[in-house]
């Protein structure tokens, strides 16, 4: 799968090949526990491809697409 990470600001960031990748760069966007990456990873990992996973801290909030390689 690949990963598109959607910022705080609506914008794309960066394509990843992994949802861990996609997590590490979401970390830079918004705070969260390791326990809350951790379920985002999962997340991730189990999305079907061609939706969104949108994860939010405090009122703001990321977003990932999982799409087809």
């Amino acid at each position: 799968m690949k990963y598109t990470v959607i910022g705080i600001l609506g914008s794309d960031i960066c394509s990843t090949n992994t949802a861990m990748e996609a997590v590490q760069v979401v970390l830079k966007q918004i705070p969260l526990s390791e326990k809350n990456a951790k379920k985002f990873e999962n997340r991730l990992q189990n999305a079907k491809q061609n939706t969104t996973i949108y994860i939010e801290y405090g009122g703001t909030s990321c977003a990932v697409k999982v799409l087809k390689k």
